[in-house]
């Protein structure tokens, strides 16, 4: 939903802006959380994925 216009069609009529799209996140602000964690500064996400990996919780 984070990548929609505001007015996209969502669901039971309710557009993107209904349901709270922040321009925010259409500004790359996912990009900073999704960086690779073979990036120098890897995103949130994957720190939260590699920690499951080598957990064993994959």
């Amino acid at each position: 939903m984070t990548a929609l216009p505001k007015d996209a069609a969502v669901d039971s009529g309710f557009t993107a802006a209904d349901l709270g799209v922040s321009d925010d996140w259409n500004e790359g602000k996912f990009d900073k959380l999704s960086g690779p964690y073979s990036h120098t500064k890897p995103g949130k996400l994957a720190y939260a994925r590699e920690y499951k990996r080598v957990h064993g919780l994959v």
